[in-house]
């Protein structure tokens, strides 16, 4: 509260929230009367759960901004998640992995979980390989350094060099709907850009 009324005093026109005070501050700007945009910068999409902290009608949340990668038919039409799942399926022929949203009531949710853990190995696999044989904690940060642009399961848009230390360029603006379910959530306000 004391924050709000110092930005209306200021004459504030835009409040940049970054990771947890996001979570714990942005439900307060959007209920209050500042005359202000709100957005948010976090890398768990914050902005689709606003709804769901249920601190306000998600109604009263709409238009808040956020960042957001891509969307689930994104990552899933890349080479490297199919490449992930046809790998995973092949040694569980039982199970067949099909988009989250796709599930049906009661199955089994495995592409989360592949999508999380495949992405992983891949740069893990894609380091130690340029590493070559002389696997050292050295070697392995110059084989991650040396590897430049390529997709990873589930993430479009990724790169490595010297001194960059996430693999993740893809970014785009999300923005919350309240009418994308009961508890709202996001949908994109933008493309998917690369920012590596």
């Amino acid at each position: 509260e004391a924050f709000i009324e110092r930005f209306r005093v200021e004459g504030v026109d835009s409040v940049v929230m970054v990771e947890n005070t996001a979570t714990f501050g942005s439900s307060q700007l959007a209920a209050s009367d500042l005359d202000a945009r709100f957005l948010i910068v976090d890398s768990a999409q914050l902005v689709g759960g606003l709804g769901a902290l249920g601190q306000l009608d998600p109604a009263e949340l709409a238009g808040v901004i956020g960042s957001g990668g891509a969307s689930e038919a994104e990552a899933w039409q890349l080479e490297a998640t199919q490449e992930c799942v046809r790998i995973f399926e092949a040694a569980n022929p039982d199970v067949d992995v099909v988009p989250t949203s796709e599930v049906p009531e009661g199955g089994s949710d495995w592409y989360t979980t592949l999508a999380r853990f495949c992405s992983w190995l891949r740069l893990f696999e894609m380091s130690a390989t340029a590493a070559g044989s002389e696997l050292t904690h050295d070697s392995f940060l110059a084989g991650a350094e040396s590897l430049g642009e390529f997709d990873l399961p589930a993430q479009a848009f990724s790169s490595m060099g010297p001194g960059k230390l996430d693999a993740n360029d893809a970014v785009r603006l999300m923005e919350f709907d309240p009418t994308v379910d009961a508890d709202g959530g996001s949908v994109p306000y933008g493309p998917l850009e690369r920012i590596g």
